[in-house]
């Protein structure tokens, strides 16, 4: 039932952002499979090198997807949530993820959904 949900709400938030959800699913695979040689740590820092490269909305969330599926099946890192701030508190979790994007060298424009999903995965 969940699985149905996510496929739901993530159709409506692809289409509301005009990305192609065959696009965002190969990027989401792509993950998966980098997700075998990678862990959480490596997955973070290669969906941010691969977002700083963006320069469109589509990219960065196409970025997510991949980041997405890497996080969810590589080896789990604990400390790579040390620091995560919970998911709440809207002008709180701006900053640090502009921080972090700031610390990372990436515009926070590109690179916030990114943090956003680190911070889901570690809640």
């Amino acid at each position: 039932m969940k699985r149905v949900v996510f496929a739901i709400s993530l159709s409506i938030a692809l289409i509301g952002c005009g990305v192609n959800e065959e696009e965002y699913l190969k990027h989401h695979e792509e993950g998966v499979e980098a997700s075998k040689s990678l862990n959480q740590e490596q997955c973070l820092s290669s969906a941010i090198e691969k977002v700083s490269g963006c320069s469109s909305i589509e990219c960065s969330v196409n970025t997510n997807g991949y980041l997405r599926g890497c996080l969810s099946n590589a080896e789990k890192i604990p400390k790579i949530c040390e620091g995560v701030p919970e998911d709440e508190g809207a002008f709180e979790n701006e900053q640090w993820r502009a921080e972090k994007c700031n610390e990372a060298g990436v515009d926070p424009a590109r690179c916030d959904i990114l943090f956003s999903t680190l911070q889901k995965e570690c809640s």
